[in-house]
Formats: structure tokens, sequence, C-alpha cells
């Protein structure tokens, strides 16, 4: 193997609980000297149902010997940052370079972008739950047409049906690789594919609200500049918010985010229709009663200096997800 695997280079993150306020942070602990003297008899950080539970996908791994859920991207990095160097464990090694070798020129490479292929005796055995591999990057099922590009060329968002109109003229988003320059074209496609999401449900689709959007854009830089998601307090508006580390802007998409939130409507109770912080976001953007939108981006580094992390805040007037009301607003697909 020429390089060492790595996860997608993307993490998705979300904040359980539309409209209620709960941070979500990630405790990492910094390399230690102890720990490279102790790494080569360890076991690998492994990965861990708990810590994906409480984190996320962003952080579903912990350390052999101690219990420290670690984001995914400090798994195989080169640099130990469990106690006791669990994170670089059982690693593929990188071949080392002869002195004074040529390397081969960029057209000797594979020519074209790689189809993810399930990876048995590769992806598989490093990462259990990202068992599909395109080049050197390990990915999960569903990352597959989630509306962010993990593989060179988006291979993994083919055939995906963007740009297909349905049975009752909803039109499935064609947003891959179009973000374009600034904010605005990434607004235009978070009010499309929330509206295609309403759409599924026969629900009249939302209108951009300017006032809400000043107030959403403050709250995505204010969780920039904090590094971490955070919602407002006492606010008027109904509220979502998300956030997407990643290594390129034009890797992202206003369907991501939207169907980030979207795909929660797999845990939401039909026949017990009510709020829970795991459906939230859900059932905030298809509440029938909620008429305007307006969302804001802001962007920072994240702390491994490898992605950019990239905040969203939709703000929804009315605001939904009142608890007395779900029957009537949250209606099945149609």
């Amino acid at each position: 193997m020429d390089r060492a695997m790595k996860y997608a280079l993307v993490v998705s993150v979300v904040l359980w609980g539309a409209s209620l306020a709960r941070s979500s942070s990630i405790s990492v602990l910094k390399r230690t000297e102890q720990a490279l003297s102790i790494r080569n008899a360890m076991k690998r950080a492994d990965y861990s149902a708990e810590c994906e539970s409480s984190f996320g996908a962003a952080a579903s791994h912990t350390c052999s010997s101690v219990f420290v859920c670690i984001p995914d991207s400090l798994i195989c990095d080169g640099s130990s940052n469990c106690p006791d160097g669990s994170d670089e464990v059982g690693c593929p090694d990188k071949p080392a370079e002869k002195p004074n070798e040529t390397k081969p020129p960029a057209q000797e490479k594979p020519p074209g972008p790689e189809t993810p292929w399930y990876d048995a005796n590769g992806c598989l055995t490093t990462y259990k739950d990202a068992p599909y591999r395109c080049g050197y990057t390990c990915i999960r099922k569903n990352q597959f047409c989630d509306g962010f590009v993990q593989c060179e060329g988006a291979t993994d968002e083919q055939d995906c049906g963007y740009g297909e109109v349905d049975k009752n003229g909803c039109r499935r988003p064609d947003h891959i690789g179009k973000v374009g320059a600034g904010w605005q074209t990434l607004k235009d496609q978070v009010l499309e594919a929330q509206n295609y999401f309403r759409c599924l449900h026969g629900v009249k689709a939302l209108i951009w609200d300017t006032a809400a959007e000043k107030f959403a854009e403050r709250l995505s830089k204010n969780n920039a500049a904090i590094g971490r998601l955070e919602h407002s307090h006492g606010s008027e508006y109904g509220e979502n918010v998300a956030m997407q580390a990643i290594s390129k802007k034009e890797y992202i998409s206003g369907y991501g985010f939207a169907k980030m939130w979207y795909d929660e409507i797999q845990f939401y109770d039909w026949n017990n229709p009510h709020f829970a912080s795991e459906t939230g976001h859900f059932t905030q953007e298809v509440w029938k009663g909620s008429r305007r939108v307006g969302c804001g981006f802001a962007e920072a580094k994240d702390p491994s200096g490898n992605y950019m992390q990239y905040f969203l805040a939709c703000e929804y007037d009315p605001k939904g997800n009142h608890f007395d009301y779900f029957p009537e607003n949250v209606v099945p697909p149609i």
C-alpha cells in the first residue's frame, strides 16, 4: 500500500434537539512522551458505539487503555494523540523513500477517479464501520449519495437521482460541485433542498426571510468562533444548526446539510408523534406551520489544521416543534 489509508474527509456534526440548547464537545488527550515508549505494546484504538452515540460519527473511536473518545481524523494521522499511542497502532506503513529516488511523473499515476469498492482486506480490517474504499480513503455506506464528496471525482455521489423529478413533482436538487464563491449559492441551495424535503411530505415551500438570515449569520459566526455547535437562547425562531469539517469547500452542498437533518426521519415514531432530541432537526425542517426561513454560514480552521469547519444555522418563523401540535404539522411522506 502506497500510503496510510484515512477516513473520508468529511466529519458531520449536528446538535441533537433542534430548538433546545445543548453543546457538543470532544475530549482529546494531548500526546505525551510516555506514549511513545509504550505504543508498540498497546492494542490499537478501536471503534466505540458509545462514543458514536455520544458525539456522532466525528468521534467514534476510543483509546485502548483509557476510555477517551477521539476524532476519527486523528486515527493514523502520524501523531500520537492517545496517552498510550493506540491511535497510531496497526496503521498501514508508508513506504520509505530511497535516497535520491526519482519520483514518477504525475501522468504515470492510474488515470481517472476510482469508483468506491468494498475493501475486505484493507478498509474493513482497519475501520470496521467504513469498509468502502476510493483511492486512499475509507468511507461508510451512509456516505454514498449524502451530498458531501468523499472521493476524487465525486464518484461516491454518482447515480444518486440528482435532478430527477418524482411523481409528485418534487425535484431532487443537483448541487454537487456547485457551491460557487461566497455564501449566497450555498444559502440558495439550502433553501431549495429544504423545500425539496418538504415537498416529499406535501408541505408548502418556505420563503426566504432576511431578518432570520441576519440572526442565523450571527449564530453561525459565534459557533465558528468558539469551535462548537450551540443553539441561541430565548429566540423567537425555530432553529437548526450543523457543522461539516472537510478539506475543500467545493465538497460540501446545501443538499448535504439539509439531508443531515432530514435523515433523522428514520428515528421518528409516526405512531406516537412528539418531540424527541434525535428527530428535532427533521421535525423543524418539515414543520407545516413554518413559513419563512433564513440561514447563515461561517467557517473556521479545524484544530488539526487539515480541514475547514463549515458552520450552518437556519432560523424558522413561525417556530416549529411545539409539543402539542406534532400530528398536524409533521405529516408522513406522500
